[in-house]
């Protein structure tokens, strides 16, 4: 949830609550891309140093939830005690 949390905050300011779920980080996420305007998917802005595009903060969501597919996998596999089996 904080890694969610931290790229979507490359986006814009995130809210001070910090009792946001993770069910709530995929929604505001969600949300957030759906109002996208063209003009919005070529904002650049500089954090810590570090380039940040709109792609690359989706890239990066897109990768964490396939990283926890593999976990959640790899959990389900060994509580029936098979190999578990990977993602292509």
């Amino acid at each position: 949830m904080l890694t969610e949390a931290s790229l979507l905050s490359r986006l814009e300011k995130w809210p001070a609550d910090p009792y946001n779920t993770l069910q709530a980080i995929h929604r505001m996420t969600f949300q957030r891309f759906i109002v996208l305007e063209p003009a919005d998917t070529g904002l650049d802005h500089v954090v810590m140093g570090r380039r940040w595009t709109t792609r690359k903060v989706m890239r990066r969501i897109l990768e964490h939830e396939f990283e926890h597919l593999g976990h959640i996998q790899e959990i389900v596999a060994a509580l029936r005690s098979e190999p578990p089996a990977r993602v292509p």
